[in-house]
């Protein structure tokens, strides 16, 4: 069947109000970037599975803000690609850059569902089931990622980050893992990051304004600015994958926020 036939035949037989409208794209965003994630964070090749979940899933939104009666949901429509990208590096970049504003997005459409007092937020029984199916695409594409980066790592003999000893040395500005040191630039914008992420609990997730804060000694959390933080992860990690042959980056960011990765 047709895509959008069977898209169609899913909401014509109800009266869709803009509420359970809204409700329906909140959801169908929130997978479709679990889908866009998945891909580019794991480096997939070409995925049938997930390709065709995309393809739905950007389909039944498109759907959604063209109906007449729902114009007014167009306000809430967030351009994103009409199909999987191929998954080159500069691809991969892209979306790290996007999704925080993609998130962020999501942010406002969950604010608006509360505001519009909606209480529970209820998928349509023959929406659910396709739901379903991506939820586990995505999951099994996370499982067979782990599993692979768990066969790399113990041919490599790589660090495991959950078992490695991590200690941090502020004054000589360096980051000790099992026997390996490594040396950040004293005073500079790697040192300072450090020193936020050890002064809390590992594994906490700090937002970046904190940081910038601690690296500029300036408040200015403008939207602008989390690029001089992300931009001091990736850096950090770099410098560390030099020295020390862990199984993944020390630190993580995502949401424009950033972890010890254990």
């Amino acid at each position: 069947m047709d895509i959008r036939k069977d898209i169609a035949s899913r909401f014509s037989q109800r009266k869709l109000d803009s509420r359970q409208a809204l409700v329906c794209i909140l959801e169908m965003y929130k997978r479709l970037y679990g889908i866009l994630d998945a891909y580019f964070s794991t480096s997939s090749m070409p995925d049938e599975r997930l390709s065709s979940s995309y393809a739905l899933l950007y389909e039944m939104i498109e759907y959604i803000v063209s109906r007449e009666d729902l114009q007014k949901l167009k306000s809430h429509y967030f351009p994103l690609f009409p199909m999987l990208p191929g998954g080159t590096r500069e691809g991969r970049e892209e979306w790290d850059i996007a999704k925080d504003g993609a998130y962020d997005y999501i942010a406002l459409l969950e604010k608006e569902i509360l505001l519009s007092g909606i209480k529970q937020k209820v998928t349509p029984s023959d929406v659910q089931p396709i739901f379903d199916q991506v939820d586990k695409v995505v999951s099994e594409t996370w499982d067979r990622f782990r599993q692979s980066e768990q066969s790399l790592a113990k041919y490599k003999n790589r660090i495991s980050l959950d078992t490695a000893n991590i200690t941090f040395l502020d004054p000589q500005g360096q980051i000790k893992i099992n026997d390996h040191v490594v040396q950040l630039p004293l005073h500079k914008n790697e040192h300072c990051l450090a020193r936020v992420m050890f002064k809390n609990k590992i594994g906490a997730n700090i937002s970046w304004d904190v940081i910038y804060e601690e690296l500029s000694g300036d408040r200015d959390s403008s939207k602008t600015k989390w690029r001089q933080v992300y931009d001091t992860v990736k850096r950090i990690n770099k410098t560390i994958a030099r020295q020390v042959p862990l199984d993944h980056n020390l630190f993580a960011w995502k949401s424009k926020h950033v972890r010890i990765d254990r």
